[in-house]
């Protein structure tokens, strides 16, 4: 009996066990590198074919944005107000449009001529794209 029970049960040699940790250890990495990279590729299509368009708004902080070099302020002039005016429609319309206050979102801009600043509130992602936009804008 002794002899029976033995026999019925696997023998594996360290080699051999070796081998079935690596496969395993190769397939979990293999897995969780192309979940990585589709998620990766999904969120880069996103942002190119409609993420612009994403309508909630996270974890919102204010932040203040020079932007004295895209509008000359003077606060006796109505007409660099109104430039200044334009410069945030222009933002609100082409960075996440759907996210101001003005749609119904929760992010909001104000502007403050007499120092050449602009004040967003906003989540990260956001502030991010007002940054690359207000660059992009400068040169």
């Amino acid at each position: 009996m002794d002899w029976k029970l033995k026999q019925l049960r696997p023998q594996f040699g360290i080699k051999t066990l070796l081998w079935i940790v690596l496969l395993i250890s190769v397939a979990i990495t293999a897995y969780q590198r192309a979940s990585t990279t589709a998620y990766q590729r999904g969120f880069q299509a996103g942002v190119i074919y409609g993420e612009n368009q994403r309508n909630f708004v996270g974890t919102t902080y204010a932040k203040a944005y020079k932007v004295a070099d895209l509008v000359t302020f003077d606060p006796r002039s109505e007409s660099n107000l109104t430039y200044a005016n334009d410069l945030m429609r222009e933002l609100c319309k082409d960075v996440l449009p759907r996210t101001w206050a003005d749609q119904g979102g929760a992010a909001a801009l104000s502007g403050y001529a007499a120092d050449g600043m602009m004040v967003v509130s906003h989540d990260q992602d956001g502030h991010e794209r007002i940054a690359d936009y207000l660059e992009r804008r400068s040169q």
